[in-house]
């Protein structure tokens, strides 16, 4: 019986194991190999730690250590021993190596058994168990250990918590917080109190079991490591007394990287004594700002800052950089990265999100930048640009010289077919046979590959297309006058192939006199815009109340973000970091032209667009995310527009975590690192659509009646202008409008013009409440506070 092929990154051990004892692997699962029972042949339901060579049944419920395992199999306990040396685990039954197991496992792991038993740990068969904690101190679940040379086991179908020294944190203490409950028994053994989380970060819904402690988070020598503890550190801030990062004195790596107990064995307890010393303070850069935009009725919702380890590693400390020496928020350059990087994938791979089924998702992403005037926006997103306008550059040169050759080719077919055609009237004349005169066919034309378009009628870009199949990036300055130009009457044709591009797949045909028919097989266009907050918010009012934008393509824009602002700034005068740089502009002209072959993707027989799917673990997640994403979705709980804004995160979270994928360089099915930081964009993009979103929804509409309308004119000193008024009553602007056009033919008030001041200005014409004389005294006032204000301002230029 042979075993089936394996992914190389699982444990030696385990898959040496079934691969003696003959056993027919069916796959794997994370970590595990799937295989039919020992114990019930008839289920597929076993699973075989691929590290340790554990074995358990989710069918039957049997459990066998791997030299059971081998006993069960061999049923002859001296193979099973030489099976056991062969494959280089230990012969694992408690007190077969002379010593009690917890002990013999803790050596193992450079722990003393008594600082296991701190954090509770028992001997179970042929497994030492820890108990996990919940967030309210209690126990949770259990994490299995076991004599393998792997890592240990979660209980299954428990959440997993965290690990304790039979404790909760009190308020004053200072507690060392690490990766895994065998650094944590490490410290406990140099005298530190110490928690052990599960992974590289402290979940949110643990922080409170921190109130008010010293935090001391020790990350391993590694990428993740470090950006894990930076995560972890923020979830504390404000909830612990103080938060701290310790740093080992070891090397950085990509992955697997140093820890603790590495630290103590090689450098000894004096080094991580004075690492804990050193541990610098955390401080969060993100200030808590009040948002501009007010809901729930005057409260306002902050929104959630960026965490730049959602980024793919190729670009994140380029977009870091772009923002510190911008002085923006980190937001801005955040999103353009992310829509050029969609822009280059386009249709060249898509990802399907099901297990089986064909629904394909094309990563097309439209991202929009709020900010009021002057606080840098088009700065860093020029910056993003430019990788972008680099290819735009090179390409045209390649398509110049493609173009010269093409025009001698092209001299060449009119000579052969002005020759042809003279042959063939001669023919004509003489009566003789047509049928042999061949018309030479015209060679094609080369079709320019086009990255970047900023302001092209419709008709034009799909000229683009046709010669950028996987698609283009539209890049505008301003959101709102391409939003305003597409409301136009006559444009409803530009509006529907624009909503066709969003999804990257549909079809769009153009007709036209004297132009023929343009037909597009499949439009894919990316957009990345700036914007200003009040206008954008007008519009959304419009898209609320029915009008024009009501269908949709404003929800298209899932990356559109409104970022708190910091009022600190500081000069920052450097060079560019080239080496983040360089990395990123390789990684985006790598995704210029993806290797399919490279990336593992898949096919159908009949064509179309290559795909990549989810790995297993990753697939689980992704359908657990989706089945609470539909069930907001069609709750009612939600505004319309929110809704309709929330539901295209079915196709949103797939279309990052394949970019995700893709940009850092990996191949083959998506797995959960690219997922996990796909849903984290979900949740922080959804704080930000809250915002956004929240103005429109909870602002009272409020109808321009007369009390209200003269009520608002006094509040403003008895004179308001009309966009004043149509502003203040979005819901009934044009009632607003009449009513003050009303009352001036009625009497009631009258229309003033003020010209401008000694030094310039716009003219402003206001309606004036008739009361008495007080408004022409408010007039007065205004024009002298004006004029003091302008003579200030010269004089102090």
């Amino acid at each position: 019986m042979t075993t089936a092929a394996l992914p190389s990154d699982n444990g030696v051990a385990g898959r040496r194991l079934v691969e003696l004892l003959g056993i027919q692997v069916k796959g794997n699962e994370g970590h595990d190999l799937k295989m039919a029972c020992v114990s019930c042949p008839s289920s597929d339901a076993g699973r075989l730690h691929s590290e340790t060579g554990v074995f358990h049944c989710y069918s039957c419920g049997a459990s066998l250590s791997a030299f059971a395992l081998c006993e069960e199999v061999m049923n002859n306990r001296e193979d099973a021993k030489k099976i056991m040396v062969e494959v280089g685990l230990f012969d694992d039954r408690p007190q077969a190596n002379g010593k009690p197991l917890l002990e013999t496992i803790a050596n193992l792991k450079g722990v003393s058994s008594d600082d296991f038993r701190a954090f509770g740990a028992k001997t179970e068969g042929t497994a030492i168990v820890f108990p996990m904690y919940g967030p309210d101190g209690e126990q949770c679940s259990t994490f299995r250990l076991t004599l393998g040379n792997g890592k240990g086991l979660y209980e299954k179908g428990k959440p997993v918590g965290i690990f304790l020294p039979g404790r909760k944190p009190q308020a004053g203490e200072q507690w060392t917080v690490v990766e895994g409950v065998k650094d944590a028994a490490a410290l406990h053994g140099m005298g530190f109190l110490a928690a052990g989380l599960p992974n590289n970060r402290l979940n949110a819904k643990f922080a409170p079991l921190f109130q008010d402690a010293d935090a001391v988070f020790i990350p391993d020598g590694d990428r993740p490591g470090v950006e894990g503890a930076t995560v972890s550190a923020k979830t504390l801030q404000g909830v612990a007394r103080s938060v701290r990062i310790a740093s080992l004195p070891v090397e950085i790596k990509d992955t697997k990287g140093q820890d603790v107990r590495d630290v103590l064995r090689e450098q000894g307890p004096d080094v991580i004594r004075k690492a804990i010393e050193a541990a610098r303070p955390f401080l969060d850069n993100t200030k808590t700002i009040t948002p501009e935009f007010p809901v729930n009725n005057g409260v306002s919702v902050m929104v959630m800052p960026f965490d730049p380890a959602l980024l793919p590693e190729a670009v994140r400390l380029w977009v870091v950089d772009i923002a510190e020496r911008t002085q923006c928020p980190l937001d801005f350059p955040a999103v353009g990265a992310m829509v050029i990087i969609a822009s280059l994938v386009g249709r060249q791979v898509g990802i399907r999100p099901k297990r089986e089924d064909d629904w394909e998702v094309i990563p097309n992403l439209w991202g929009a930048v709020i900010g009021r005037p002057g606080i840098m926006k088009s700065p860093p997103i020029r910056e993003i640009m430019k990788p972008l306008q680099r290819l735009e550059i090179e390409y045209s040169k390649d398509f110049q010289e493609s173009e010269n050759e093409y025009k001698k080719i092209e001299l060449a077919w009119k000579a052969k077919f002005k020759a042809a055609e003279d042959s063939l009237l001669q023919a004509a004349k003489k009566g003789s046979d047509l049928q042999s005169i061949v018309m030479p066919g015209k060679p094609l034309m080369t079709m320019r590959r086009r990255f970047i378009t900023n302001d092209s009628t419709v008709p034009k870009l799909g000229e683009i297309l046709a010669g950028s199949p996987h698609g283009v990036l539209q890049y505008r300055d301003e959101l709102m006058g391409f939003l305003r130009n597409l409301d136009k009457p006559g444009s409803e044709a530009d509006r529907a192939f624009y909503i066709e591009s969003w999804s990257g797949d549909g079809r769009f045909t153009f007709d036209r006199i004297g132009r023929g028919t343009l037909d597009i097989p499949a439009c894919c266009i990316s957009i990345l815009a700036t914007t200003q907050p009040g206008p954008l918010e007008s519009y959304l009012f419009g898209a609320k109340q029915g009008g024009g934008g009501d269908d949709g393509l404003i929800q298209r824009f899932q990356l559109m973000v409104y970022p708190e602002i910091d009022r600190t700034w500081r000069n920052v005068d450097r060079w560019p970091n080239k080496e983040a740089r360089e990395a990123a502009y390789g990684a985006i002209t790598r995704l210029a032209n993806i290797d399919l072959w490279e990336v593992n993707a898949q096919q159908d027989d009949y064509g179309g667009v290559p795909f990549l799917r989810f790995d297993a673990e990753a697939q689980g997640r992704f359908d657990a995310w989706r089945a609470e994403l539909e069930r907001e979705v069609r709750s009612g709980e939600l505004s319309p527009s929110l809704e309709s804004h929330i539901a295209k995160y079915r196709s949103l979270i797939p279309s990052l975590a394949l970019l995700i994928h893709l940009a850092d360089g990996r191949s083959g099915p998506v797995g959960l690192t690219a997922l996990d930081k796909a849903t984290a964009w979900g949740v922080y993009l959804r704080s930000h659509a809250e915002k956004i979103y929240g103005a429109v929804e909870t602002d009272a509409l409020e109808t321009a009646s007369d009390a209200k309308l003269e009520s608002f004119i006094r509040s403003k000193g008895g004179r308001v202008t009309v966009r004043e008024a149509r502003n203040r009553f979005r819901g009934d602007s044009e009632a607003a409008e009449a009513k003050l056009q009303g009352w001036a033919k009625q009497g009631k008030g009258q229309w003033e013009a003020v010209s401008p001041g000694p030094y310039g200005g716009r003219p402003a014409t206001y309606f004036v409440l008739s009361n008495g004389d007080n408004h022409n005294h408010n007039l007065e006032i205004f024009e002298e506070n004006e004029v003091s204000v302008m003579a200030i301002a010269k004089e102090r230029a």
